[in-house]
């Protein structure tokens, strides 16, 4: 029996259009959901601004961008485990930013380290980073699907 992917537990069509795309289409259908995703959570930092300007241009050291994206991505995973079990009105809201975040820097962070094998694991995260994953997912479907 086969692994199901996060990405087809999440929609077997999107994973199916997936699997039947060229290298060149997965690459770019997980490139703009990781850009879009990073948007939509509202991430700004030098580290992002350099992730994205190593992306559009191959300068810049990979390893020290994509340490970097990591981290940033483990301190708003932290900042949102730390808050789960509050009541509090504010921290919640709060903490469903900080999961936004992580997702959409998770999602980059694996875009980044050029894997053709976990475009789709970059692709689940880019959706699962928003409550607006339909802006997402018409993007990928965009991108994926013949037209």
């Amino acid at each position: 029996m086969r692994d199901i992917s996060r990405l087809e537990s999440f929609s077997k069509i999107i994973a199916a259009e997936f699997e039947n795309a060229d290298a060149q289409r997965r690459k770019d259908a997980a490139y703009k959901a990781c850009l879009l995703a990073i948007e939509l959570a509202d991430v700004e930092s030098d580290e992002i601004a350099k992730a994205v300007k190593f992306l559009q241009t191959g300068i810049g050291d990979s390893v020290s961008i994509i340490n970097k994206v990591s981290l940033l991505e483990n301190k708003y995973d932290d900042m949102y485990l730390s808050t789960i079990d509050s009541t509090d009105t504010e921290t919640i809201k709060n903490s469903i930013n900080w999961f936004s975040k992580a997702r959409a820097l998770s999602s980059l962070s694996i875009y980044l380290t050029n894997t053709p094998e976990h475009l789709d694991e970059a692709i689940y995260e880019a959706i699962s980073s928003t409550k607006d994953s339909e802006r997402i997912i018409k993007l990928i479907k965009d991108n994926l699907f013949w037209i």
